[in-house]
């Protein structure tokens, strides 16, 4: 087996792996959201998308073998439900429905979102209600599946009620995780991972994927909990912006 792209888009893919993951390090998601609108102009949505699911799926896996007792089972035993029936609606509108208008409506839902929180940080609020999980559950599931991108779902609802930033980071972990076993099996009956280059391009990727979140991971353990929420607001807002600018 012989990957057949330029060598310039395979030194920019590794560059944009790395980003995203060290990120994903840092936070325990946002790795999808951050690389895949620079991917978005390199491959088409339905190559990137399969792409970024496996080494999102490696990453997540290894964080929560490492820091299992750090999940908050409540919280993710919560999401179970929710998220699957969102992931169940993504996928069929991954295969059926086009992608333009939901990948506009992230972008302002993301950078809205984000700029919420760098410049009107919530004080002293009361967290969010638990019957939330249900609504972030199904936008997080169905986001995922469409665009790997559902991270800010979930992260909206968990960052409001979870303190500890080692149980956020590995709860996400888990909800990346959870969204991508089921994922994969569903795009790879489906034939995605039949396509040319895509399963020899993320093999490749992959110890730039696994460098990345080693440094993420080792910076996450250095920088305060604000620190890192404002790492991760920051990120969606530059993510958001993107989507924006690439559908408009």
């Amino acid at each position: 087996m012989t990957l057949t792209l330029p060598l310039v888009i395979v030194a920019m893919t590794a560059s944009i792996v790395f980003f995203a993951f060290v990120i994903f390090g840092l936070t325990g998601f946002g790795s999808s959201i951050t690389a895949m609108p620079f991917l978005a102009l390199l491959f088409p949505l339905h190559f990137a998308v399969p792409f970024m699911l496996l080494l999102d799926l490696t990453a997540a896996l290894l964080i929560c073998v490492q820091h299992n007792s750090a999940v908050d089972r409540v919280e993710f035993l919560r999401f179970i439900p929710s998220t699957l029936a969102g992931v169940a609606i993504g996928l069929t509108l991954f295969v059926y429905a086009p992608v333009h208008a939901l990948q506009l409506g992230l972008g302002i839902y993301v950078l809205a979102s984000a700029v919420r929180g760098l410049f009107f940080p919530a004080r002293n609020l009361k967290p969010i209600a638990v019957g939330w999980s249900g609504p972030m559950g199904v936008a997080g599931g169905t986001f995922t599946a469409l665009f790997g991108t559902g991270g800010p779902f979930y992260a909206a609802y968990l960052t409001s009620r979870l303190k500890e930033k080692a149980s956020l980071r590995a709860t996400m972990s888990a909800l990346v995780a959870l969204n991508g076993i089921t994922r994969l099996v569903i795009l790879f009956t489906s034939g995605f991972y039949g396509q040319k280059n895509l399963l020899l391009l993320a093999g490749i990727m992959l110890p730039c994927a696994l460098v990345g979140l080693y440094v993420g991971s080792h910076l996450h353990w250095r920088l305060s909990s604000k620190q890192i929420i404002q790492i991760v607001w920051s990120v969606l807002a530059f993510g958001g912006a993107c989507l924006i600018w690439r559908n408009i």
